[in-house]
């Protein structure tokens, strides 16, 4: 039950962490752009 939960909060930190990166991305093309 316990690498359950390790696994899933893993998964999330992944997905948060990716999800920040593409936000970067598409503010430097925005800037970049401007």
């Amino acid at each position: 039950m316990m690498v359950v939960m390790v696994v899933m909060v893993v998964m999330v930190v992944m997905v948060v962490m990716v999800v920040m990166v593409v936000m970067v991305v598409m503010v430097v093309m925005v800037v970049m752009v401007v």
